[in-house]
């Protein structure tokens, strides 16, 4: 259970992502002990390109995600939950956001343009989901991260 914990944490930092859950507490890297799996490593990338390119698309759903990268849905669920610990909707939530604050440490945008940048028709909506993941309204996390 802890190496797939390990596994999850190592595919998770490797697609550029970095989680903070209650519930997938941060184990010991252990990198080292760990045989490389580059046909892993490639599928979390390709997964995470695929939802990248189509970031602004606010249409953009798991089914098309699934043509993508050519699975069906329950094939590409049970990869993404092993590798990453997050089902399909959870992995283009979390790349999203992150892309979102990243967007967001940059000031002359507003938060509603962020919104649809990132794939969320209602600005409402995206402030919800941006606080119910990290804890802090959008706004008030660029008040907090400026430079």
């Amino acid at each position: 259970m802890e190496l797939r914990k390990n596994l999850q944490q190592i595919y998770l930092k490797k697609a550029g992502l970095r989680y903070e859950d209650s519930a997938m507490e941060p184990v010991a890297p252990v990198e080292e002990q760990i045989s490389e799996q580059k046909t892993e490593d490639g599928f979390v990338q390709r997964v995470r390109e695929a939802v990248e390119t189509h970031l602004a698309d606010t249409g953009f759903s798991v089914e098309q995600l699934c043509k993508m990268v050519f699975m069906s849905h329950s094939q590409l669920h049970r990869k993404l939950d092993a590798l990453t610990g997050c089902s399909p909707n959870k992995f283009i939530r979390i790349i999203r956001l992150n892309k979102a604050k990243e967007m967001l440490k940059q000031p002359g945008s507003s938060i509603a343009s962020i919104a649809l940048d990132c794939g969320y028709n209602d600005p409402g909506y995206f402030a919800r989901v941006f606080k119910q993941e990290f804890g802090i309204t959008p706004q008030d996390w660029r008040v907090a991260n400026q430079k």
